[in-house]
């Protein structure tokens, strides 16, 4: 939602366009979990559904983004270092905080701005990315994992 109102200028974006968006990203978000409870990956899924979870919320604060931790651990197993480090650099830095945020300053953000306010949800896209491209040895590796971790 906050995407759409940085991209949009409104503070209250038009309902048809946030539903649609909304729509959108729960079913990649329910495609993600089920992909991981395919592979028996009830972690990766229960990421794959906050993640969803937080993009259609009308307010996810920075704070409520703790679900990065669980999914940085999902794709350690999963061998999927570069979502990985980018997803742990987002989380570590939070560059939404080096952008102004008084006064409605969120509606009148350059370009570059707007891109740093809106990794946290671009972190959940990559997630969504690394679980849904299979990969066989991901797959039979992340299971061995999971047998010595439970």
């Amino acid at each position: 939602y906050g995407v759409l109102v940085r991209l949009t200028g409104r503070e209250h974006p038009p309902m048809a366009v946030f539903a649609v968006v909304a729509v959108a990203a729960m079913a990649v978000a329910l495609l993600a979990a089920r992909r991981c409870l395919a592979e028996s990956d009830e972690l990766g899924a229960l990421a794959a559904v906050a993640f969803g979870g937080l993009l259609v919320s009308p307010i996810s604060w920075t704070h409520h983004w703790v679900w990065m931790c669980p999914a940085l651990l999902v794709l350690a197993l999963r061998r999927r270092f570069a979502a990985l480090l980018f997803v742990a650099a987002c989380g570590f830095v939070a560059p939404m905080w080096f952008v102004p945020s008084t006064n409605q300053a969120e509606l009148h953000e350059q370009w570059w701005q707007q891109l740093l306010c809106a990794l946290y949800p671009i972190c959940a896209v990559v997630f969504f990315g690394a679980v849904l491209v299979r990969s066989r040895s991901v797959t039979t590796a992340m299971r061995r994992e999971y047998a010595a971790i439970y």
